[in-house]
């Protein structure tokens, strides 16, 4: 009797994607807001290991996001993603004139990025100490589930004041 339900119970998990699983809407759905904001999203062929980077520069008229193609694979949402989101942070920030989490948080952002992803902490420690806080972030964000960077790219950069 629990052998079928077994079986039944693994046959839909194997259908089931992961929680943290994007859509290619939920890449549409940030980077409209994104390109809302002004920003310039690109495409571009960059440096081996850069996945993406944004620019900011008011004085130069340069607010771009770009994503590396040559080094994102570009078929996958979920690695589209992690760099959209990671760099979508930088114009949330661009728009807040700094970081866009309370200091008081900082100790729980670091212990979860130790904790969960070990990479990027240790990424981090490459930064130099006027970029971490802000890289901080940014990793961050890549864990949230979609909804979190999607309301507030419209929560620091879109909302009327």
């Amino acid at each position: 009797m629990f052998k079928p339900l077994a079986t039944a119970i693994a046959g839909i998990a194997l259908t089931i994607q992961p929680a943290l699983a994007t859509s290619w809407t939920d890449v549409e759905r940030l980077a409209t807001l994104v390109a809302d904001t002004g920003t310039h999203l690109e495409l571009e062929e960059c440096d081996e290991g850069l996945h993406g980077y944004y620019q900011y520069n008011q004085a130069r008229g340069i607010d771009k996001l770009v994503i590396c193609k040559n080094n994102v694979d570009m078929e996958d949402p979920d690695a589209v993603w992690e760099v959209l989101a990671h760099e979508a942070t930088h114009v949330m920030q661009a728009c807040n004139g700094g970081p866009v989490l309370k200091d008081t948080y900082l100790p729980r952002v670091l212990r979860e990025l130790q904790e969960t992803a070990p990479h990027y902490y240790s990424i981090l420690q490459q930064y130099r100490s006027d970029h971490k806080r802000l890289e901080i972030e940014a990793f961050w964000m890549e864990l949230r589930t979609p909804d979190v960077p999607i309301r507030w790219i419209s929560d620091f950069c879109l909302e009327e004041a």
